[in-house]
């Protein structure tokens, strides 16, 4: 997945089961840019679906 937002692409995993929550989930993950167009990092978070 990392891999794939540093390569520029918005990324959405497909569903899981959350260590934390232990709720099915998903991460969405999205590149970062300056403002000459580079990667500076990644947002991401995770999305509980089953509520």
């Amino acid at each position: 997945m990392l891999l794939r937002v540093i390569e520029g692409e918005i990324t959405v995993t497909d569903p899981y089961i959350s260590l934390a929550t232990n709720e099915i989930c998903t991460t969405i993950a999205i590149p970062v840019y300056n403002s000459e167009k580079k990667i500076i990092g990644v947002f991401g978070g995770d999305v509980q679906l089953g509520k």
